[in-house]
């Protein structure tokens, strides 16, 4: 059985028995949950994705089905492994503490939390973290590199997932460093009617045992152990792919091994970009960062007032684009062509994910915003806004790829006046852009 076509069952299972959910994604004739198809894809491509949504929405149950089934985890190790977020949360808490029985010796050493320990990770209640304090786990989510006095554990890509409810009076916002290292954002919604309806018969609920007392407790065992961290990961994977045979007896899925699941992330990096999609993302990086009166987007800096590019995305937002958004992009654009059996990466895969990987990043002119606020919509106003901002590219785009083309042709035959006099015409900063290469 090909690896998509196991993770697509993954998805079927999770979808009719565990995360009952409505699709809101058209991907061809098909229709799929956004926050399920794109956690899948979070769980095999070592993603970081934030969930966001109402109180008791699934936002911490799907991610944990999910790095179960993917990782062959047990959920009570995975809910043990979690940070929960709370304002008294401490370094000591998130990363690691001294072990004083060799403290007591003179001797400095880490006893490491599981959270740092494990390799997919779950951040439940985010922003129930103070801003301070999120600071604090900014370089591990960002490079995998967490430290504690002088010791460091460097665990390197891995799969993270963190939830946050809406504003309310606990919690507090995610500060914009944080938010950065998100590269792709959810919603998570309310299940509607029929599957209430169907959760209240306990109907299509099979529930899936992620109980394995023995393998839990050889899991907590090697990661308490006072072994290296490459030794305890070696050990805890020969207990993830044992405990993948249980839940396969169990569900009768076909599970990815350890080593298929390091297979998947290679078939990822290797596919193609299409030439059309390359020239979409041109188009995308110059409209998201550049400022041709100023050189670029800076958030302390507004756009004038007479700019003529106001019609461009560049005019209807303040912050300037991530180069994290770019890796983000082609990552999970790279990821869905792949999971669909695609052949190389298309304009369309891109425009599939950008909205998704922009909208709790972005922000919004009030005077662009307001004139959706009145909308009739499904998504929250901030995803709707990316979407029909991501809608608008599109449309440039339709219009000036083959003027594209022409530009890249000229340049790389040399015609330099003859591509000055293209980029004059046509006025769009991804020409200017271009010119930077002479």
């Amino acid at each position: 059985m090909l690896k998509q076509e196991k993770l697509l069952r993954i998805y079927d299972y999770i979808k009719d028995n565990l995360y009952l959910c409505n699709c809101d994604l058209c991907i061809g004739r098909d229709y799929f949950n956004s926050t399920l198809l794109f956690g899948l894809l979070t769980s095999v491509n070592k993603g970081k994705q934030l969930l966001m949504g109402e109180y008791g929405g699934g936002k911490t149950t799907s991610s944990e089905h999910l790095l179960s089934i993917i990782y062959g985890i047990p959920q009570r190790v995975l809910v043990s492994s979690t940070i929960k977020g709370n304002s008294e949360l401490t370094l000591e808490k998130l990363t690691g503490r001294l072990n004083f029985g060799y403290l007591n010796q003179g001797v400095e050493k880490v006893i490491w939390s599981l959270f740092v320990t494990l390799e997919p990770k779950i951040i439940d209640e985010f922003n129930r973290i103070p801003e301070a304090k999120q600071n604090l786990l900014l370089e591990g989510i960002d490079r995998g590199n967490w430290q504690y006095l002088n010791e460091m554990i460097p665990t390197g890509d891995f799969s993270l997932f963190a939830t946050i409810n809406y504003k309310d009076s606990g919690n507090t916002r995610l500060v914009e460093a944080a938010l950065d290292r998100f590269e792709l954002a959810v919603e998570s919604r309310h299940p509607g009617v029929n599957n209430s309806r169907l959760i209240r018969h306990k109907q299509g609920r099979n529930a899936l045992v992620t109980s394995e007392p023995v393998i839990e407790e050889e899991m907590y065992k090697v990661m308490l152990g006072d072994e290296h961290y490459s030794e305890k990961k070696k050990k805890i994977r020969v207990l993830q792919d044992k405990f993948k045979k249980v839940l396969r007896s169990r569900t009768g899925m076909e599970l990815l091994s350890g080593e298929e699941l390091e297979e998947v992330n290679n078939e990822i990096r290797r596919m193609p970009l299409s030439k059309e999609a390359d020239l979409f993302l041109d188009l995308v990086v110059a409209e998201l960062y550049s400022c041709v009166m100023f050189g670029q987007k800076r958030g302390n800096e507004e756009c004038l007032r007479n700019c003529h590019y106001q019609n461009l995305l560049c005019g209807k937002k303040k912050n300037c684009d991530s180069v994290r958004n770019q890796f983000a992009e082609l990552k999970y654009a790279k990821s869905l062509a792949w999971l669909f059996g695609d052949s190389e990466v298309s304009s369309k895969h891109i425009v599939l994910v950008l909205p998704y990987v922009l909208w709790h990043k972005l922000s919004f002119a009030e005077s662009y915003a307001n004139k959706f606020v009145n909308d009739i919509r499904k998504d929250p106003l901030q995803l709707y806004i990316t979407k029909k901002a991501v809608d608008e590219l599109v449309n440039r785009f339709s219009k000036l790829k083959d003027e594209q083309y022409k530009m890249i042709q000229l340049l790389r035959s040399n015609k330099f006046d003859e591509a000055k006099k293209l980029a004059q015409e046509v006025d769009h900063p991804v020409f200017h852009e271009y010119l930077n290469l002479t």
